[in-house]
């Protein structure tokens, strides 16, 4: 895994960050991105948690949330090819002031979201659904992560490993 130097992230849109010497804290509306990009298969791995609502990553079309704030209980995922929702019932409640690691692991031609090393969702397997088929390989894209509609997220790491 290559850990993220969180002081070198970028603020997009109206996304406010603050560093200190061990943690990057967001607030606002938007995110912050990586310099570098990175290409499928990847993980991403990050350390974090929420004040409230809707800790947010993001690669490509691609995103994940968690206490989001329209469904807190529901895993909000979008694959990032197309940007295709998948809505997972119980499966989005994270803690609140609670530090988590998420990781998103994006395969040549299916994805996963786990919490604390617990599997929250895959795409994996062929159930006929269209969304199964997609071909994730060579796309490209900074790594994301950031806070929605009013929350803070506070960072605590953020790591990426390109497979082989």
């Amino acid at each position: 895994m290559e850990a993220i130097q969180l002081f070198d992230m970028l603020p997009v849109s109206q996304c406010v960050a603050k560093c200190d010497s061990e943690h990057l804290v967001l607030s606002g509306y938007g995110y912050v991105r990586t310099r570098g990009v990175y290409e499928v298969p990847l993980t991403i791995e990050a350390e974090a948690k929420t004040d409230s609502t809707n800790l947010r990553l993001h690669f490509a079309k691609g995103h994940v949330i968690l206490n989001w704030e329209a469904v807190p209980d529901q895993l909000a995922c979008y694959e990032p090819v197309y940007g295709h929702a998948f809505h997972v019932r119980e499966q989005g409640r994270i803690p609140r002031d609670t530090w988590v690691k998420v990781s998103w692991v994006i395969e040549r031609d299916f994805m996963q979201v786990l919490v604390d090393d617990e599997l929250r969702f895959t795409n994996e397997g062929d159930s006929g659904d269209e969304f199964h088929r997609i071909d994730y390989r060579g796309l490209l894209g900074p790594v994301c992560i950031g806070p929605g509609w009013g929350s803070t997220v506070t960072v605590r790491s953020l790591a990426v490993e390109e497979l082989d």
